[in-house]
């Protein structure tokens, strides 16, 4: 039983944690970031164990910080060992122990593991965004988009600023759900976080095109954007050589586009020969 101050610190930091426990985002997110230098990662952990002790290293309540100080242990058996002996001291925070086992039977290459360890964290700790993002991303790794999607908005609602959360829930909506007007706000959203990523540009200029009524003066900006940071990018180039070839009544430059689409490496080399001969830019193949 603790007294005092020490007490109350512990309580605050309980109360805290099961009301919000991404209290330890900013910490999450250096984890997360898996630095590849030795002497950083052994820095990183440090702190985290000068925090751990400051709470009390048995108290239920520094589990949320153990569990990240595992999961800078490169030896997997270690980690797992030490995370199920966690799992049955956490009480109130067992979600975070499951889900850092779920990191490693994902990381083993077993996703069916993962996927029960992250749902089971999800009902221990609902609030837990890191377990869901992970549920989120294994459902859609294991075939399973449509589950997906509801793992991803409940993960969303804690975290609304991950632009790879967006990017992914908006790819689900219009790859399996063909609902492009309900996912260009995603897109739109992870765009405003990174406005220079040429995967965001040319999903959003896509998603443009296939709305009902398309708006093609946004894909024409998102798609050219596109192509300024990314010249090189086939996708880039295909998905221009459809704006001007279907929607712009441009064949010059959807040859043109589609012509680059080839230079780059585009797979889809007898398709876009096809494509381009009906433009009036080269033999048929």
């Amino acid at each position: 039983m603790y007294r005092g101050e020490n007490a109350e610190a512990h309580r605050v930091f309980r109360e805290v944690t099961r009301e919000h426990p991404e209290a330890t985002a900013a910490w999450e997110g250096a984890v997360d970031s898996r630095p590849d230098d030795e002497a950083v990662r052994r820095s990183l952990a440090l702190d985290l164990e000068d925090r751990v002790n400051a709470l009390g290293a048995t108290s239920p309540s520094s589990v949320p910080l153990r569990c990240l100080i595992l999961r800078l242990e490169p030896d997997l058996a270690v980690r797992e060992r030490k995370l199920y002996t966690l799992v049955n001291e956490a009480k109130d925070f067992a979600g975070w122990p499951r889900a850092a086992l779920a990191d490693v039977f994902a990381r083993r290459g077993n996703p069916h593991a993962a996927l029960n360890a992250y749902k089971q964290a999800t009902k221990d700790s609902p609030s837990l965004a890191s377990a869901w993002r992970g549920l989120a991303y294994t459902l859609l790794e294991t075939g399973r988009p449509q589950p997906a999607i509801a793992a991803y908005e409940r993960y969303l609602r804690t975290r609304p600023n991950d632009p790879e959360a967006l990017y992914n829930l908006a790819y689900i909506l219009v790859r399996w759900e063909r609902r492009p007007r309900d996912a260009r706000p995603y897109l739109e959203r992870a765009l405003n976080i990174r406005e220079k990523d040429p995967a965001i540009l040319v999903n959003l200029g896509s998603v443009c095109l296939l709305l009902p009524e398309p708006d093609v003066a946004a894909a024409t900006r998102c798609l050219t954007g596109a192509a300024a940071y990314a010249p090189e990018d086939p996708d880039v180039h295909y998905n221009l050589g459809i704006l001007y070839a279907d929607h712009l009544n441009d064949p010059r430059r959807a040859t043109h586009h589609f012509k680059r689409y080839l230079a780059h490496g585009g797979t889809e080399r007898t398709r876009v020969l096809e494509w381009i001969t009906e433009l009036g830019g080269g033999p048929r193949p």
